[in-house]
């Protein structure tokens, strides 16, 4: 059996990228902290219309969850040397939290007449507590 099943936070804003026949795909990187200090980086690659919701979505810093099978990839390096890389075919993707948003706080001033309701206005003396 190759299951595997990871929680994590999105390292970048993700992105959905094409190929040749039209197919969407998204490829992204979970960072998981497990019971050491230590930071994983997992790399994951999700398709259809699950990458089009998570790209419309989710945001970098978003926490996530992925299930699926762990599968290699091999390429060339700069120096002609064989790379195998691990990578995680999603095939469920769960949205567990996002990011709160940063909001500008709106100042709203008063119109001139807004305290009218309350009556006609008075003034206080400042010699009154002396």
């Amino acid at each position: 059996m190759n299951s595997i099943i990871i929680t994590g936070r999105l390292t970048a804003k993700p992105e959905l990228k094409y190929t040749a026949s039209g197919k969407c795909f998204c490829q992204f990187s979970l960072a998981c902290t497990g019971m050491s200090a230590d930071t994983d980086f997992i790399d994951c690659v999700v398709w259809n219309k699950q990458a089009e919701n998570l790209c419309e979505y989710q945001e970098k810093g978003n926490l996530i969850g992925v299930a699926g099978r762990l599968s290699t990839d091999t390429y060339q390096n700069k120096e002609g040397q064989k790379v195998k890389k691990y990578v995680v075919s999603v095939s469920t993707l769960e949205f567990m939290s996002s990011k709160p948003k940063v909001q500008e706080a709106k100042v709203v001033e008063p119109e001139k007449n807004s305290f009218e309701e309350f009556g006609e206005q008075i003034t206080i003396d400042d010699n009154f507590l002396d």
